[in-house]
């Protein structure tokens, strides 16, 4: 098991070269075909994306690194999200597994907040092509063209890479995260 454990820490990930490798990042054209999972691929990005953000389980460090408060700890009746800790410098656009625009931590029963979900948030304005979901891998992004939550058109995703999401890795809401 330590072994398994230790292949595991964010530091024994390998980088991987995401410019170069567009298997990994875009999916060029939809066919059925494509729009099949790599699951090697995807979870080489889900580790790009443990690797990038595991300096931010304490709350302090991401708050030191530009990232604010941006919400209320979110839920519904369908499970919950936490609170989202927003770098609105990084919302350039750009989707960079490697930075993500939003930090979601969820509230522990003893007050302290744990990263549960990084959040990557792209504006539609500030796309090439406007209206298109742009891919996570091979996940699309979720549409929040009209009625959007942050007040303007956007992309969004939740990637649950620190806390387990039973409803699935890029569900927004989790039921096991309550607001206390």
């Amino acid at each position: 098991m330590a072994l398994l454990v230790m292949g595991c820490m964010p530091d024994q990930l390998e980088d991987v070269d995401l410019v170069n490798n567009p298997e990994v990042m875009f999916v060029e054209e939809l066919s059925e075909e494509n729009l099949r999972v790599n699951p090697a691929a995807q979870n080489q990005l889900e580790a790009v994306v443990r690797k990038a953000t595991a300096k931010y389980q304490r709350v302090e460090v991401a708050v030191a690194d530009g990232y604010e408060l941006a919400s209320p700890c979110v839920a519904t009746a369908a499970g919950g999200m936490g609170f989202h800790y927003v770098n609105f410098a990084l919302m350039d656009g750009i989707l960079d597994p490697s930075k993500p625009e939003a930090l979601v931590y969820e509230p522990l029963p003893n007050g302290r907040l744990k990263l549960g979900a990084i959040e990557y948030i792209v504006v539609d304005s500030l796309l090439d092509v406007r209206g298109v979901a742009p891919m996570f891998g091979r996940v699309p992004m979720d549409n929040h063209l009209q009625g959007a939550p942050l007040g303007f058109p956007h992309f969004q995703l939740h990637v649950w890479v620190w806390t387990h999401n039973p409803a699935g890795v890029y569900t927004p809401f989790n039921p096991k995260v309550r607001c206390f």
